[in-house]
């Protein structure tokens, strides 16, 4: 049996869910109990995700239920532990899609949608004409920014997500923008900077990869979704192993959520 407490209140839930790829079914335990192959239960109490395996007896009999009267022993030492146990998820507010801000939030990946490993290290909603890049602040991306006030950017949002055990991020961004024919404008405008490699890419549809070559790995994604010119980016030391397919499952991720808005 094993218990491990998390401080981050929601880790328990990302780890639960991260690990029940395997063949699970629900157990009528808890609201959040899984079982998975091989007799090993998971479930969520509080802040602490509980895992319980079963073997053999000697001849070959289950220890299933065994390991239940175990696992409802815990489970009911971690419900009386209050720092624990007595921690219950606050009702997760909806943004208010009928705002300009509301929108926009609403294009956040939850940190449960992301591969095992990436987490979200910082959001910001920006409901005004603000083109700073503010992990960026060198010569092109001011010049970038200046494109994009100039065709009237009215907004945008940026996740920044960073990856376990390396120096390295994924970055998420949605520029919004007063039409389609913007949104494509500040494409070009993003293709054609002076000094990168454009190529199309298939990570999501009508999608170009833009690398800038330098110092630092600058390796962008770009497309458009109705009034969004939608990026996401891997960024950080040359030689890191910032994988292109993991980069590519983010981009779809925020693809879904900018296509729900149109």
């Amino acid at each position: 049996m094993q218990a491990l407490a998390s401080a981050p209140i929601g880790a328990p839930l990302i780890a639960l869910h991260r690990l029940v790829g395997e063949r699970s079914s629900r157990r009528p335990f808890t609201d959040l109990a899984l079982e998975l192959r091989a007799g090993e239960m998971l479930w969520v109490r509080g802040r602490a995700l509980v895992r319980a395996t079963a073997g053999l007896r000697q001849g070959g009999a289950s220890m299933l239920r065994a390991r239940d009267q175990v696992a409802r022993a815990i489970d009911a030492k971690i419900k009386s532990e209050p720092f624990i146990g007595g921690y219950a998820p606050a009702p997760v507010k909806r943004p208010d899609l009928s705002t300009f801000a509301g929108r926009l939030s609403s294009l956040r990946i939850p940190d449960n949608d992301l591969p095992g490993g990436l987490d979200t290290e910082s959001w910001k909603v920006r409901a005004r004409p603000d083109a700073r890049d503010r992990l960026h602040s060198d010569a092109a991306a001011l010049e970038l920014g200046r494109s994009f006030q100039a065709l009237g950017l009215r907004g945008g949002v940026t996740q920044v997500i960073s990856v376990a055990q390396i120096h390295g991020k994924y970055v998420t961004y949605a520029w919004a923008f007063p039409s389609a024919a913007a949104a494509q404008a500040a494409l070009r405008a993003a293709i054609r900077q002076s000094g990168v490699r454009a190529a199309p890419a298939n990570a999501v549809r009508a999608a170009t990869r833009v690398v800038r070559p330098g110092t630092l790995l600058r390796d962008d994604l770009f497309w458009v979704r109705g009034k969004l010119l939608l990026q996401v980016g891997g960024y950080g030391p040359p030689g890191i192993p910032l994988m292109q397919s993991r980069q590519e499952l983010v981009a779809r991720k925020l693809d879904a959520r900018a296509s729900a808005l149109r």
